[in-house]
């Protein structure tokens, strides 16, 4: 699997437009979400993602300390493509993605927000909840940080 790592001035206007597509075909339609999903982040985070031909199949955005957390680097807008989820695309994604701040900012710390269906999913990666349910767009959310011991095991 090749995974990209662009910033958002490098994308081909092709690939950004298939992201952006996704991103509002799962965050505002699957999820009946009406919400502005161009915050402005986009132009300062690394993008992270794979494709087959034109489609992207897993992507993720990653933010440096003091963007979307003032402690922490974070990892956002995680989706993978609805022709490819059970094929473990996203969790092999997520483990690239701690592996390129690994390699790139050290063990930083590193915080999401995630949905609150999904704790159990970020815990396998070895992210642990650190927050009360907070509703994000009316979505239950929970504040949750990556525990650098548990993620070493897959980073070895």
């Amino acid at each position: 699997m090749n995974w990209i790592e662009k910033n958002f001035t490098d994308i081909d206007r092709q690939d950004w437009y298939n992201i952006l597509k996704l991103r509002a075909q799962t965050f505002v339609v699957e999820q009946f979400c009406p919400y502005n999903d161009l915050d402005g982040l986009d132009l300062v985070a690394t993008h992270f993602y794979t494709k087959k031909n034109d489609t992207i199949v897993a992507y993720n955005r990653i933010l440096k300390k003091g963007i979307a957390y003032e402690d922490a680097a974070s990892i956002g807008r995680v989706i993978t493509h609805p022709n490819y989820r059970g094929q473990r695309y996203g969790i092999t994604m997520l483990q690239e993605t701690i592996k390129h701040i690994y390699q790139n900012w050290g063990q930083v710390k590193v915080s999401i927000g995630a949905q609150g269906y999904l704790q159990s999913y970020y815990g396998k990666l070895g992210f642990e909840n650190v927050s009360s349910m907070y509703l994000e767009d009316d979505i239950p959310h929970f504040k949750m940080d990556l525990n650098w011991e548990k993620a070493m095991e897959f980073l070895e």
